[in-house]
């Protein structure tokens, strides 16, 4: 599993999305899964999840658990 570190989340801008993307891709052609931290926040949630990336580490839990459902 690649762990992909909470500060490329914690500023989501253009250059950390596409380090991201880089990372899931090349761990997809390697066959290893994705797990990624510091997902607080749906905008970020839905980011992980069109990115591909397997599993959230999540450091702070939303009242709506609807959110993470799909986890």
């Amino acid at each position: 599993m690649i762990k992909i570190y909470q500060e490329f989340m914690k500023d989501l801008d253009r250059l950390n999305k596409i380090i991201m993307e880089g990372v899931v891709q090349i761990s997809k052609n390697l066959g290893i899964s994705t797990l990624c931290e510091g997902v607080e926040t749906e905008e970020k949630y839905k980011f992980e999840k069109k990115a591909g990336i397997d599993y959230s580490g999540l450091l702070v839990l939303q009242t709506d658990f609807s959110l993470y459902s799909r986890i």
